[in-house]
């Protein structure tokens, strides 16, 4: 039969091996998700910039291995990254300002060919250290059907612009907000009649 301590000694550590277990289970679980995710996510090291880990869906968008981006810094994927602007974002995120720092950037694949993403970045704490890790969505389809929005829109107000009859438009205040050519012609051959005509009238009646 067990004494009171070495049951105690013994429940301790069958306690202690059941939350190890469970910890284990749970970065196991973790992992697992980090890994999968269908956006691409960084963990790198605040100060030196270096690539901790990437995902699967990163590294198969860039086209990088994982030797290689071990090897990498943040700058090497992000051109539009300079030292100083990231450095202040992170001093933003250690000092409580934020709690994640949202901006739309560029990165660039293996090839050398770009994509846009939107990128989440936050920083967080594991086993006393800080890292930053960013969550980045692919938002180039997304970038491409504004881009041929924005082109559309240019080509109509040009068509617009010469179009033989007269285009105006007003907001529900009846501001004009956009006049073609024709109709600034044809408001301004309507001034210079209403002149003429009250002008002629003017005559008409001192005669």
């Amino acid at each position: 039969m067990l004494k009171d301590t070495n049951r105690i000694a013994l429940l301790s550590t069958i306690d202690m091996a059941m939350r190890l277990h469970e910890a284990s289970v749970y970065a196991v679980m973790f992992e697992r998700l980090f890994e999968t995710s269908v956006n691409e996510l960084y963990i790198f090291d605040p100060d030196s910039f270096k690539l901790v880990v990437v995902n699967e869906a990163a590294r198969n968008n860039l086209g990088y291995s994982h030797l290689e981006l071990e090897r990498m810094t943040i700058f090497d994927i992000n051109p539009q990254f300079d030292v100083e602007s990231l450095k202040e974002m992170i001093e933003g995120l250690k000092a409580g300002k934020q709690e994640r720092v949202v901006f739309n950037t560029l990165h660039r694949r293996k090839d050398g060919s770009l994509y846009y993403v939107e990128s989440h970045m936050q920083l967080f704490e594991y086993r006393k250290a800080k890292y930053c890790m960013i969550f980045a969505i692919d938002i180039t389809e997304k970038k491409k059907v504004e881009n041929e929005l924005e082109e559309s829109q240019k080509q109509y107000i040009e068509l617009a612009q010469e179009a033989p009859i007269g285009i105006l438009k007003c907001d529900i205040d009846g501001n004009i907000v956009y006049i073609n050519k024709k109709a600034l012609e044809i408001l301004g051959s309507m001034g210079v009649a209403k002149q003429r005509g009250g002008g002629q009238r003017r005559s008409n009646h001192n005669g």
